[in-house]
């Protein structure tokens, strides 16, 4: 019976269809239309336009179906909205054939005097659900701040022993001061020598002497990672000592001054406050290459110490000057 239908709408369709659509094309919905009207008579010298709106958010489309009578009348004007593009033919038919079943049973009724506009809308589709929640960005740690310029003062006060020679110790004081930048440190340091005597030949002459000395050293601490409240601080550089020595005991003494120059080294052990002042425990040692012999007119020469130690108690102020310098 369909296939008859179809074939007396390909002859003679009792209903025209009109449509430049691409998804609701003739051919299609007139295919879906036999399926569902038994009688080819319905609808006979009506004219059925189709057109076609392409929607461009989420590419369904949107078929205004239009109806005219003979005397080219609009008998049926309805807007099915979004609908899928080959669920269109379907659905456009299935409008057509309800208005040709509600025509027949209404055809000795009166025309109605306006045209009945109305609006379908095709099902939505079921959402799909919803997607897995995505991983957390990987979170990106900003890169430690480059350590500070630090600028130091330190006094010191100790006792300055001779190591190469018996003598006496003595009281040293130092000032010193230095900048660095982390781990490293240049120190420039002035050191006020203890007095020392040697004896000298005969019984009762003896050498009166001192060093004092500028040094430059480079310094590495070791400790300082912000928890530790000890730090220990290597240094080694060069010296210079400019000595003094006169004769004691003697007739008569004259005082002679010599500039030398040397190798030291030292290890600092500092307590780190947070007011900035650090107490130490120095443990430092000199070295001087070259032979210092003192001589005194009637009395044996003599020859100075070539190294010293000196163990010092002391005051360091330390000041941040920046943290990206």
């Amino acid at each position: 019976m369909s296939a008859l239908f179809a074939l007396l709408l390909a002859v003679d369709p009792a209903l025209q269809l009109e449509s430049a659509a691409r998804c609701a094309e003739s051919s299609s919905v007139a295919a879906y239309l036999a399926e569902l009207v038994h009688d080819a008579a319905l609808g006979k010298g009506h004219i059925a336009s189709l057109e076609e709106f392409l929607s461009a958010e989420n590419g369904h489309v949107t078929v205004s179906v239009r109806v005219r009578d003979a005397d080219n009348k609009v008998v049926l004007d309805r807007t099915i909205s979004d609908l899928d593009c080959k669920e269109a033919p379907r659905t456009v038919a299935t409008v057509l054939a309800v208005w040709m079943e509600v025509f027949q049973q209404n055809r000795a009724a009166p025309a109605p005097a306006q045209p009945v506009t109305t609006q379908v809308f095709a099902p939505k589709p079921i959402a799909p659900p919803p997607p897995a929640p995505k991983a957390p960005p990987p979170t990106i740690k900003p890169a430690p701040a480059s350590p500070a310029w630090e600028l130091a003062f330190a006094g010191r006060l100790g006792t300055e022993l001779a190591i190469a020679r018996a003598s006496d110790p003595g009281l040293a004081t130092a000032l010193a001061g230095g900048v660095g930048k982390g781990p490293w440190q240049g120190w420039l340091s002035l050191e006020f020598g203890a007095d020392h005597a040697a004896a000298l030949q005969p019984q009762g002459a003896s050498v009166k002497w001192n060093r004092n000395t500028i040094g430059l050293s480079l310094a590495r601490v070791f400790g300082d990672d912000g928890r530790n409240p000890w730090l220990l601080r290597l240094a080694a550089g060069g010296r210079l000592a400019l000595t003094d020595a006169s004769g004691v005991g003697v007739t008569k003494s004259n005082t002679d001054t010599a500039v030398v120059p040397g190798l030291g080294a030292n290890a600092a052990l500092l307590w780190r406050t947070r007011s900035g002042i650090r107490p130490l425990l120095q443990i430092g040692a000199n070295l001087w290459p070259g032979n210092e012999t003192v001589r005194i007119s009637g009395v044996s020469a003599g020859d100075l110490p070539r190294s010293d130690l000196s163990i010092t108690l002391g005051i360091e102020f330390a000041l941040t000057m920046g943290s990206t310098l």
